[in-house]
Order: C-alpha cells, then sequence, then structure tokens
C-alpha cells in the first residue's frame, strides 16, 4: 500500500526527520534522527521536539515554527544548535514544514542534518583570519616603529656630518683668510 511504502521510505531514510504535532510533541522519528539526538524512541517520545534545541536558539526556532503554523510561511531552514542527550552540543541545517489536513496544519515534519563538521572549519577559518589580521597589526607596528628608528638614527648621524662638515668649512675659511692677510 501507499502508506506502507511511504513509511518505508521515511524509516530507511539517511536524513534525519522527526514528526511533531501541532504542540510539539514528537508523534514519529526515523533511526536516522534518533541517532542523531543520541535518544531511543521512548526517550524521544517523551520530549517537545523544541526542547532539543540549544536555549541560545529555541526563541528563534521557536518564532519560525509560530510563523509556520500561522501560514506565513510555507517552510523555512534554520541554522541551529540541538542538544544531544548526552549534553553535547551539534550544529544542525533544520528545515521544517507543515503537513496540513482537515481543515489546518496538523504536523510539522523536520528533516535535520548534522552541519557540525562544516562549522567548525568555518570557526577555524575565521580563527585564522583572525590570528593572520592580528599578526599583519604587529607587523605593520614593527615596520613603522623600525621607520620611526631608521629616520632618527640617519637624523642624527647627517646632523653630526653636518656638524663636523660646517666646522671644518669654518676652520678651512679662517686658514684661507689667515694665508691672505698673509701674503
Amino acid at each position: 500500500s501507499a502508506k506502507a511504502l511511504l513509511e518505508a521510505v521515511f524509516d530507511r531514510a539517511p536524513a534525519a526527520i522527526a514528526m511533531s504535532d501541532t504542540e510539539g510533541r514528537i508523534v514519529r522519528a526515523n533511526a536516522a534522527f534518533e541517532r542523531l539526538v543520541a535518544m531511543d524512541p521512548i526517550a524521544l517520545a517523551m520530549l517537545p521536539i523544541g526542547s532539543l534545541a540549544d536555549p541560545a536558539d529555541a526563541p528563534a526556532r521557536a518564532e519560525r515554527i509560530g510563523q509556520l503554523l500561522a501560514g506565513e510561511v510555507p517552510d523555512f531552514m534554520i541554522e541551529m544548535r540541538y542538544r544531544r542527550a548526552d549534553g553535547s552540543v551539534i550544529w544542525v541545517e533544520n528545515f521544517a514544514a507543515v503537513i496540513c489536513g482537515d481543515g489546518g496544519a496538523r504536523y510539522v515534519v523536520e528533516i535535520v542534518r548534522d552541519v557540525t563538521r562544516r562549522k567548525r572549519s568555518a570557526d577555524e577559518v575565521l580563527a585564522s583570519r583572525n590570528e593572520l589580521r592580528l599578526l599583519y597589526d604587529w607587523l605593520q607596528r614593527v615596520r613603522n616603529d623600525e621607520r620611526i628608528a631608521l629616520a632618527r638614527e640617519v637624523h642624527d648621524q647627517l646632523g653630526q656630518i653636518l656638524s663636523a662638515a660646517k666646522i671644518d668649512i669654518k676652520l678651512l675659511m679662517e686658514d684661507i683668510q689667515a694665508s691672505r692677510g698673509g701674503l
């Protein structure tokens, strides 16, 4: 039957899929979803799906779900953190849509993909860029300090050379005047 086929696809899908009622109670989750959140079906059935969201991301998710159930948006995608049963945190890309029936929204289906590795890589790239920026700024300060120090040194040495040349010229002029006066 079509229902059995749909259930088989749902259960065997490699993507993590969970279906909840409009109150957020999990009605069904496939094995990939259970693995993603590190929970068994019994534990999952006792939780509202929103409780999996990290507390920092829960308000944004709740707002988007509210828009979805109110019919303001047909679906949405959000990157957020999930807290797993063991307390670890993972980044997920969460796509949600409504299944309608009997005159309105009946279920919310969420397809969730773990993007933790990508987020960590992006964070590492950002950290590397920040380190390079700090190194570049330090290098620029060192260069500027070197220029200032070199300019002072050249100024001092040139000043000494010019002062010595001025004295030599003065003495030379005195010698010339003295030798002219003696003639």
